[in-house]
Order: C-alpha cells, then structure tokens, then sequence
C-alpha cells in the first residue's frame, strides 16, 4: 500500500474460536465494523 510507517496490529484468541468468531475478532480490533466496502472504493 505505501504507507510509512507500516501499522501492524496482533490479537490473541482462543484455538477454539470457529471462522466466525475471527472474522468478528478481527473486524472489532480493527475498527471496521461490519461492512464490505473494497479497498479501491475507498481510496479517490
């Protein structure tokens, strides 16, 4: 992407968690929320 410095988040969860669980982990940390916008939608 080019971006300076690179930003780079880590989460731990359980072994136990199923896909679902991880997609609602990840999209929690990184502040998305639920929605499906693609990258180039967002960058004009």
């Amino acid at each position: 992407m080019g971006f300076t410095p690179q930003i780079w988040r880590r989460i731990q969860v359980p072994e136990t968690y199923t896909f679902w669980a991880l997609h609602v982990a990840i999209q929690s940390v990184m502040d998305w929320g639920d929605v499906n916008v693609s990258l180039k939608d967002r960058i004009r």
